[in-house]
């Protein structure tokens, strides 16, 4: 009766939940059983393990694994894994098991692993730390055994849950949390990392809130462990007993799938929820005005020193927000109490981990452990908090965050992971879940992407997305209330980045609500789609109060004209945009293929265009840069036609035997520079792996200065600059401050580049300042210390912005771009974008990410002019140019 009535209930319920990742191995997806690959390592029981750590039941058709250490929190060991590990391979194979519960005896469900004991084997030498390797290989081994399972697992969280305890529950399709249940990864605490796939679950979390887990060691409890992702449903501990018992009598057909079964399990686990506790709201850190914080500090863009930094500044912010200051200070001063080595190394962890998919996490991870088992800090972590009596702090060594070298940490990474897993299950994502609360960045993508929805609808489409799951509304409701404005007509707009070291903050009352202290920021980072075809490397002048727009169109150079830049957002509507091609290139000569990124420039009086194009007979390795000049510059750069329009050729004293694209021109100090991305002078000519910028001086638009020879300001030294092998700066482009120091010069002035690959949604805007000194000199060059824009991979786009340039009309800045709609669309659907600038004697700043998408003028304008915004229509106006209105 019991399977008859669940399978009624979900015969209301969509016929399948939609997976949320990409399964590398289809097996995943398949049949409930598998078999296991014979090239398996085989684990053991070995002479001398205890013998009742670990208790295994049966009960019809669920297997039970009880942990049994209650007196020391059921730390995990080796012994107990080698218990666990063979006893799940008989039960994936067997018809009998269908579900497999894991639970703790006493009032811990897994406190972690044995790091006393690990920490005295490390003290005994070589041997004892390759003892300690090998525990880690095992207990990985164990994880993602549990990660990648063929039958469903349910985890049952009720009590402490930290480091060993998450690897053996956070991976699970079911994670059930209690009113006592306590969750940390506390391993920085000891001179670790956050282990046992942190790597993979952390980066995954909502916001920032994962990499605040792992730096500060924050415990979170009860409900709270549920709103936050870690666990899947929420029960009152005394509903366990009864659910393991209804689990027991389920059965399932030889031909349901997995991905059946877990709906089966999931509906029946909601039969058992009583409700949330109404005392215990979404608290920090999981929501409310900390968790803005969390998110502003941890950012993507900062690193170590950022992250201090904006600690620092939210303390010392003029504000009545005493509960943000408090918790700043606190998080610093706790952060800083960490081992060095581990917070430096945690923070890479996990900004690479988000690309790791959960089998490269786990070897990944044996190699960064390996490592620690190495280190004198995790010794000492571990003798001076939990050996010796009474506690003492512990000693880093370095004992500051300044003496950790990036060598330092490229330490713990470098090298080839050679961990064997137990089998070849692997995802990017994890494949169940659909199974827990709605993600906040499905929230985000949602609202953005509709548009003009209310409170109650957004709420209505997750609760009908998941059949009304306890908890939905909940949290639905507080990321709305965090994340998102409320316009007149009761639609809601997903909010831009905070800044939140200029605080604003102002008291607002509302009749439904309780006063409350609301953030405001004070940059709009709203990103405005400006066509809707391809136009990759958009470039952008003002002449004759028309706009013109030219693009990479490979074949010919392209130029649209307009009256206003949001006539390009009906770029096919020709009584609005006039296009037309200033130049086709006579086939087969050496600049007739991939004509890339053409500027147009006003030079001593002139139009001139800078492209770089290759010969059809050679390819990518031929492109050189060349020259167009025009007519003159007090007229329209279109001119009567293409034949206004005449080929120089390549620059004149420029070294021809180096690959060259991307080329612009800037005067400083009186003299004309041509700027470019090439391959290093001399490298094979074959060789696509590196992108450098280089500076060459000019006598005239289409001449370098006699005997001058280019000069390689900067190149790709940083981890965002990268993907994979290859190395790329490119897309230089001169962008100077509006604002004026005492001497009357800009306040900043140098170079906007973009890096890493175009092909990829890694394609990101840095900046190199220009501090004074010969330009031909590298040390007159500053990188800067984190991209300018990047895209959020996970987020709702849009992704890999790049090749960009800035303009500036009125005391307004704004950059216009590339970037595309999907994760995967590579070269393709590049269309060009606009987001706002702002300025201090830092230089430019644009919130470090690509801002919610929007395609209408009226949204882009009421972000300008909205009090939440440094801009203002009076400024926006001269820019934006006069309305389209039709004559």
């Amino acid at each position: 009766m019991l399977v008859q009535s669940v399978c009624r209930r979900l015969a209301t319920r969509p016929a399948s939940m939609p997976l949320r990742a990409k399964i590398l191995n289809p097996a995943m997806a398949g049949s409930a059983s598998r078999s296991l690959s014979s090239s398996n390592p085989q684990i053991r029981e070995l002479p001398g393990d205890e013998p009742n750590n670990v208790l295994f039941n049966s009960q019809y058709g669920v297997r039970t694994i009880t942990l049994n250490r209650p007196k020391k929190l059921n730390s995990l060991n080796g012994s107990m894994a080698r218990k666990i590990i063979p006893r799940l391979q008989e039960w994936e194979k067997s018809q009998l098991a269908n579900v497999v519960v894991i639970k703790g005896e006493g009032r811990a469900f897994c406190a972690g692993g044995d790091v006393t004991a690990l920490a005295q084997d490390n003290q005994k030498g070589t041997e004892g730390q390759q003892a300690s390797k090998d525990y880690f290989g095992l207990e990985y081994q164990l994880d993602h055994q549990i990660a990648t399972y063929s039958k469903p697992y349910v985890a049952f969280i009720d009590g402490i849950t930290m480091g060993g305890g998450v690897g053996l529950s956070v991976h699970a399709p079911f994670r059930i949390a209690t009113e006592n249940t306590v969750f940390a990864m506390p391993e920085t605490t000891i001179g670790f990392f956050p282990d046992v796939g942190a790597s993979f679950f952390l980066p995954r979390m909502d916001g920032e809130l994962g990499m605040y887990l792992a730096l500060t060691s924050e415990q979170l409890k009860g409900v709270n462990v549920f709103y936050a992702g870690i666990a899947t449903h929420y029960l009152h501990s005394t509903s366990l007993p009864s659910l393991e018992s209804r689990l027991s009598e389920l059965q399932f057909k030889d031909s349901s799938t997995l991905q059946s079964r877990l709906q089966i399990i999931n509906s029946t686990i909601e039969e058992f929820a009583t409700g949330l506790p109404h005392d215990q709201p979404i608290a920090a850190p999981v929501g409310g005005q900390i968790r803005a914080a969390v998110d502003y500090v941890f950012q993507p863009a900062n690193n170590f020193d950022d992250i201090i930094t904006a600690l620092e500044g939210l303390e010392q912010t003029q504000s009545d927000i005493e509960e943000i200051r408090s918790w700043a200070k606190r998080t610093r001063e706790t952060i800083l109490q960490r081992s060095p080595t581990s917070a430096r190394v945690t923070l890479r962890q996990l900004r690479e981990g988000g690309k790791w998919s959960i089998a490269e996490t786990f070897r990944r991870e044996h190699l960064i452990a390996s490592r620690f088992m190495e280190h004198a800090d995790f010794v000492e972590g571990v003798s001076s908090l939990l050996i010796r009596k009474p506690k003492t702090t512990p000693k880093w060594s370095p004992a500051s965050s300044a003496e950790v070298s990036e060598q330092d940490v490229d330490g713990f990474f470098d090298g080839t992971p050679g961990l064997q897993l137990m089998g070849t299950g692997d995802y990017l994502d994890y494949p169940h879940a659909w199974l827990g609360l709605p993600r906040e960045g499905e929230v985000e993508a949602y609202v953005s992407k509709k548009g003009g929805l209310t409170k109650d609808a957004v709420v209505s489409h997750f609760e009908e997305g998941n059949g009304g799951k306890q908890g939905t509304r909940e949290k639905i409701e507080e990321i709305l209330a965090r994340k998102t404005t409320e316009g007149g007509d009761g639609s809601v707009t997903w909010k831009s980045i905070y800044l939140l070291i200029n605080l604003l903050p102002t008291r607002e009352t509302t009749e439904s609500s309780d006063t409350a202290m609301v953030l405001r920021p004070t940059y709009d980072n709203t990103c405005l789609t400006l066509t809707s075809q391809n136009t990759p490397d958009p470039f952008i002048v003002f002449a004759q109060g028309k706009i013109y727009l030219t693009f990479t169109a490979n074949t010919r150079i392209p130029l649209w004209e307009a009256t206003s830049i949001f006539s390009f957002l009906k770029d096919s509507d020709s009584a609005l945009v006039s296009k037309g091609p200033l130049f086709i290139p006579q086939p087969e000569t050496p600049w007739s293929e991939r004509l890339w990124a053409p500027e147009l420039h006003d030079l001593e009086g002139r139009w001139w265009i800078y492209f770089a194009a290759a010969d059809p007979a050679l390819g990518n390795k031929s492109h050189r840069l060349y020259v167009l000049r025009g007519p003159l510059s007090s007229g329209s750069p279109r001119g009567y036609g293409p034949e206004d329009w005449t080929f120089v050729g390549p620059v004149k004293g420029m070294d021809q035997s180096q690959w060259a694209i991307d080329g612009t021109v800037f005067t400083l100090n009186g003299q004309l520079y041509l700027a470019y991305s090439g391959w290093p002078i001399g490298s094979p000519p074959d060789d696509e792996k590196m992108q450098a910028l280089y500076l060459l001086p000019l006598s005239s638009p289409t001449t370098a200065v006699a005997g001058a020879i280019a000069a390689q300001i900067s190149f790709p030294t940083e981890p965002w600059e990268k993907t994979g092998e290859v190395t790329i700066q490119e897309g230089p482009q001169w962008i100077v401050s509006p604002r004026l120091n005492s001497a009357d010069e800009p306040e900043w002035q140098g170079l906007l580049y973009s890096c890493s690959a175009s092909w990829t949604p890694h394609y990101k805007m840095a900046t190199l300042q220009y501090v004074g000194g010969n330009p031909m000199s590298v040390t007159s060059w500053r990188k800067s210390r984190k991209p300018l824009l990047q895209s959020n991979v996970d987020g709702a786009g849009p992704y890999g912005p790049g090749h960009g340039m800035f303009l500036q009309e009125g005391g307004e800045t704004v950059a216009v771009f590339h970037a595309t709609d999907r994760v995967g669309d590579g070269n393709q659907g590049r269309k060009a974008r606009m987001q706002r600038v702002i300025w201090d004697e830092r230089g430019p700043w644009m919130g470090g990410w690509v801002g919610r998408e929007t395609s209408s003028k009226e949204d882009w304008v009421r972000c300008a002019a909205s009090a939440e915004s440094v801009t203002i229509m009076a400024e926006a106006e001269p820019l934006l140019g006069p309305s389209d209105t039709r004559p």
